[in-house]
């Protein structure tokens, strides 16, 4: 922000060690401190111009009120040059009868610019807290998205495994019924009723009897007990 040492250095015509430049014994000197002056003074205009349209390009204009800084700062030009006006080159005191009129008029221009910097200052330390708050978020964000993708693909690789151990110890336990069937009821028509084309379909397929009234012969006995069967 150069807008407030411009400011600052525009005035130093009334500093004690540059009077010099007024007092009339160099009238060169006079004439390239206005040439100066003007130059100084047009360039803080032109930059609280291109401030006040990042202003508004930020949306930050009622903060910042660079339309009243140069308002204020417009006043300024004239009137020093309008204090030069009472300055004579013949007279001892020149100087000294312009310094007492610029006295103290770019105190106002110069709060004003002032006040623009610690307010741009106080900006920047909140767009920092907002960008720290906004990738804080999006870390937090970040985070929560990798907890729920490994919690669903744990679920996930459950269920999977689930279905996996199902397929094996489903087929298993329906043949061991099949089998605790038969060797207490001795029914032979019970199947194990497995269709799959793995080991234990395979099993399965081998256990079960495709008739089990084949080669059966029913004997009564002699003792008029009930017919029993004999595999032939």
């Amino acid at each position: 922000m150069r807008a407030a040492p411009r400011c600052i250095s525009i005035s130093r015509c009334r500093n004690g060690k540059t009077s010099s430049c007024s007092r009339g014994r160099n009238p060169t000197d006079y004439d390239k401190y206005l040439e100066g002056f003007n130059k100084e003074a047009k360039a803080v205009v032109a930059e609280l111009a291109s401030l006040g349209e990042v202003a508004r390009n930020l949306g930050i204009t009622e903060r910042l009120k660079v339309d009243d800084v140069l308002a204020e700062f417009a006043k300024l030009p004239p009137a020093y040059l309008e204090a030069l006006k009472s300055y004579g080159r013949a007279s001892a005191d020149a100087a000294a009868t312009v310094d007492k009129r610029v006295k103290g008029i770019d105190r106002a221009p110069t709060a004003r610019i002032d006040g623009v910097v610690k307010e741009i200052q106080l900006i920047a330390a909140e767009l920092g807290k907002q960008e720290s708050a906004a990738a804080k978020a999006i870390h937090d964000a970040v985070r929560v998205g990798l907890l729920l993708f490994v919690g669903v693909a744990t679920l996930a690789l459950g269920f999977i495994a689930w279905l996996i151990v199902a397929s094996v110890t489903r087929p298993l336990a329906t043949l061991e019924q099949t089998m605790n069937h038969i060797s207490t009821s001795n029914d032979l028509t019970r199947r194990a009723d497995i269709k799959s084309d793995d080991e234990i379909g395979g099993m399965a397929q081998a256990f079960d009897i495709k008739d089990p009234t084949q080669n059966i012969t029913w004997v009564t006995p002699r003792g008029g007990e009930g017919p029993i069967y004999i595999m032939g």
